[in-house]
């Protein structure tokens, strides 16, 4: 083979491999909202509720709109609520043994809502309306319920992670909580996909790393040591970006799917109950 005849195919074989590589990085980009928001609206998937002490709430969102929510309220004489802010996938009705474990285990009423678009809720979700669906949830625990701010703590489930982020920068509250939750959402999706420059190219951001640091209230990061999805040196990486006080529970040998251990649930109340309470009114 001559010289020019080979390079001529390297030119061709580089040229067909930069095309193929553009055509992945734009496929992937296409399909941004969809691999970011795996949406399950109610008419695909609907599980009933498991007690009626899970109540059915619609909130109203600044838009005009409303989402839809379950709420598990406080025992009596309690104002202390969890309001869960859930991952990318599944509907609310998927969680209500949840609801109802952590109300009982934690002692504390709480609120799950979902993002447009998902269960009941109608609309389309991105960045900004599901900051929004979760500011408004937070609202209406304290004017519809009375429930103080500084007794709301904030739980965030992977993507969920990076809109209770958005959330407590927003209002006052008791502590935040980030279950297998990522720095931004570039960097998660940079470990699933090395070969594309994540951060030029991605809309939704999420972007705890940044906001975080912000913040002055209890922080607690729970990691699972072989997440698949995100990785927990991203778990690490934002505690360490967070201020004191705060606490790291590594999940060891777990998963991001995997369910909690049974030990989870008692550390958790431990390092709420260990927060001052807010003054009664």
């Amino acid at each position: 083979m001559t010289q020019s005849r080979w390079k001529k195919r390297m030119l061709i074989f580089i040229g067909l491999f930069v095309l193929g590589y553009l055509g992945i990085v734009i496929m992937l980009l296409s399909l941004e909202n969809r691999l970011v928001f795996v949406v399950t609206p109610a008419s695909e998937a609907w599980e009933p509720k498991p007690s009626e002490q899970l109540q059915d709430v619609w909130i109203a969102m600044p838009d005009g709109g409303q989402i839809h929510a379950w709420w598990n309220p406080p025992p009596a004489g309690k104002r202390e609520t969890l309001l869960i802010c859930h991952g990318n996938s599944g509907n609310v009705s998927f969680r209500g043994q949840t609801m109802l474990r952590f109300g009982q285990e934690l002692q504390r009423g709480v609120l799950l809502f979902d993002y447009p678009g998902y269960g009941q809720s109608p609309g389309e979700p991105n960045e900004a309306n599901c900051y929004d669906s979760a500011t408004a949830a937070f609202d209406w625990l304290v004017t519809q319920q009375g429930i103080p701010a500084e007794a709301v703590t904030l739980y965030g489930e992977s993507l969920g992670g990076g809109v209770a982020v958005e959330v407590a920068t927003r209002r006052a509250h008791h502590a935040l909580v980030l279950m297998k939750t990522f720095t931004n959402l570039p960097d998660a999706a940079k470990a699933r996909y090395p070969f594309v420059p994540t951060h030029w190219l991605m809309r939704n951001r999420f972007d705890s790393l940044a906001k975080i640091p912000t913040l002055h209230q209890p922080v607690l990061v729970v990691g699972a040591t072989d997440d698949r999805i995100v990785p927990f040196r991203l778990s690490e990486r934002l505690f360490a970006a967070a201020n004191e006080p705060k606490q790291l529970i590594p999940l060891p040998g777990d998963d991001h799917n995997d369910p909690l251990p049974p030990d989870f649930l008692p550390k958790l109340r431990a390092f709420l109950d260990a927060i001052p309470a807010p003054n009664a009114p």
